[in-house]
């Protein structure tokens, strides 16, 4: 049985089913998931991560886990999964979308960030490292900005991975991805009705739980307007960041990092980065790492957006 799926603006055509996806197009295949034989590498990863170890080139990534099975991603177009018998499903489902599914967009020459993006006069990101609070951030625009502002809603695009294309005329646009984000337990008690929408699962890679309304989602691109990089601080602030600074921040942010540095990336990639840095406005957001000053921080991102928007 084939699945069609839709996410990033690509068709994927699947022998697994996305509960996380929208629904795409049956006669359209832009990336196919299929099971298959892949070969164990026996070689030094080239990059690893716990459980996980990776062989890289420009048009391939190989992916060994001692619990999961064998994975791999070639030419942008095919994903093939060789799963140890028994694997859970979910688990499966988790891998392909936090790890080779960036694989496959990263192939394709979109630019990734290790971000989370809402909508709010155009889209904004929220950059930073694990733990930075980024999902954090989008789910508190999208509950504390609907309630400030009538009418408004506060879509998400995507959590953690945040994918970049650029229009005709040079402009990024954040393409929505799939219904789902990642909570901390503290942030499930911090947030006002998280409880309410996150499931009984876990994310088997990270413990963490999972909200999967597909109402809390945004469903078009919107062209990227502004990048906030989250800093911890006690007093709440914005500031602009020179022209290196952005470049340096967007590219330390990348969520494809090991795959620029592995597979030798043309210098066309690194181009898409000083572009966005150009493009979009890039600030530092200074805030204390505080659920109750959340509503605050939500409004002081609110009011810098409607005037970049007004100016």
């Amino acid at each position: 049985m084939k699945y069609h799926h839709h996410i990033y603006g690509l068709n994927l055509c699947s022998e697994i089913g996305f509960p996380e996806l929208r629904e795409g197009q049956n006669n359209l295949s832009d990336i196919n998931l299929r099971f298959g034989k892949v070969e164990r590498n026996e070689d030094e990863p080239i990059e690893s991560d716990k459980d996980l170890g990776f062989w890289i080139t420009p048009d391939m990534v190989a992916v060994i886990s001692q619990t999961m099975g064998q994975f791999l991603v070639r030419n942008g177009n095919e994903i093939i999964i060789d799963p140890f018998p028994h694997t859970d499903e979910q688990a499966i489902r988790s891998l392909v979308l936090d790890i080779l599914l960036p694989a496959v967009l990263h192939q394709r020459g979109f630019l990734l960030l290790h971000a989370s993006a809402v909508a709010c006069d155009g889209a904004i990101a929220f950059i930073g490292p694990s733990g930075a609070g980024k999902s954090t951030m989008a789910i508190a625009m999208h509950t504390y900005r609907q309630q400030s502002v009538a009418g408004k809603q506060g879509g998400i695009f995507t959590d953690d991975l945040v994918a970049v294309e650029f229009d005709d005329t040079g402009n990024p646009l954040v393409l929505p991805g799939f219904f789902q984000l990642k909570f901390l337990p503290e942030t499930v008690q911090g947030i006002n009705h998280l409880k309410d929408a996150i499931s009984s699962e876990t994310d088997p890679l990270t413990k963490k739980h999972i909200c999967s309304k597909s109402a809390y989602f945004a469903k078009d691109k919107m062209q990227l307007k502004q990048i906030y990089v989250l800093s911890e601080s006690e007093d709440l602030s914005i500031e602009p960041l020179s022209p290196q600074e952005c470049f340096l921040t967007l590219i330390n942010n990348s969520y494809a990092i090991g795959f620029l540095k592995a597979a030798k990336s043309s210098a066309h990639q690194f181009h898409q980065y000083m572009k966005l840095a150009q493009k979009a406005s890039v600030y530092r957001l200074n805030r204390p790492k505080s659920f109750s000053t959340l509503p605050e921080v939500v409004k002081l991102v609110e009011q810098k957006s409607q005037l970049l928007t007004k100016g």
